[in-house]
């Protein structure tokens, strides 16, 4: 019986920083995952000369992340690191087992739940009516404010997966390409269960309402909200959607996942940011 939560035992992350497009062959075989990195090989892997990094934490159970290679897997990313709310060796294709995964018995994440309490949108209580998230308004003489925005109602999450890290680019621009991925497709799409996870930056310039006065990168594109599977499914933002249920197409267990999406930035050349 599957825990109700906002990050279930298995929703990863392939993350794959600062590197050039390239073109991957099709052909169906499964992703390689290497649990347990250390800091150094995280660094090395994901970050190119144009950024310094510093000061960067793994806030994870020991078997819930790794990397990975995926050259040839559907996956669309050639390599890159995985984090998971479960064991990241379980990842690995082909999509044969129902219900794949592992308890952790580890925490959530109060930043996360924060931010998806409103689905995954920036809205603030007392805000504008406009925004995006806002479900009931008052109106005083010309100004209407927001009095309740939509979410999950303040629920808890387990089994958290994150690093944490300073970034100092010497660019304008941070990208990162990730594809996202849920075991918990397509049974729990708009029910209790929420799985999504986000890219927090904050910074000199920033002033997000997100934790820290952080801003999420990693959103739906055209749309806003957060990667998740209320949010990416077969019946909304589709386009997006990857559905591996009952094939090895993938290359990974996950019964479906996401098309290679980039969470973006402008940023100040040569000034220190904190990611999550």
């Amino acid at each position: 019986m599957k825990n109700t939560t906002l990050l279930m035992k298995i929703t990863l992350l392939f993350l794959l920083f600062f590197l050039c497009e390239k073109n991957f062959a099709q052909t169906p075989t499964s992703i390689v995952v290497t649990p347990s990195p250390t800091v150094l090989n995280i660094q090395n892997l994901l970050f190119g000369p144009d950024v310094t990094v510093k000061n960067l934490t793994i806030n994870c159970p020991t078997a819930a992340y790794g990397t990975f290679t995926g050259t040839g897997s559907g996956i669309g990313l050639n390599s890159g690191l995985l984090l998971t709310t479960g064991c990241a060796i379980k990842a690995q294709g082909p999509n044969n087992a129902p219900d794949e995964g592992c308890d952790n018995s580890a925490g959530g994440d109060n930043c996360l739940e924060n931010y998806l309490s409103n689905n995954g949108t920036s809205c603030v209580i007392g805000g504008a009516c406009t925004q995006a998230g806002c479900n009931g308004t008052s109106t005083s003489g010309s100004v209407c404010t927001c009095t309740s925005c939509s979410g999950n109602n303040g629920g808890k999450s387990f089994d958290a997966c994150s690093i944490d890290f300073d970034i100092i680019p010497t660019c304008d621009s941070l990208k990162i390409n990730y594809v996202w991925a849920s075991e918990e497709y397509p049974e729990y799409v708009n029910s209790n269960v929420s799985d999504g996870f986000a890219f927090f930056l904050s910074g000199p310039g920033i002033n997000g309402t997100a934790c820290n006065n952080s801003i999420n990168i990693a959103t739906v594109p055209g749309v806003g909200t957060a990667v998740s599977i209320d949010n990416v499914n077969k019946n909304k933002n589709s386009q997006y959607y990857i559905d591996n249920k009952n094939t090895v197409a993938g290359g990974t267990q996950y019964d479906a996942f996401t098309k290679v999406l980039q969470a973006k930035a402008k940023v100040t050349p040569c000034q220190t940011y904190h990611m999550k």
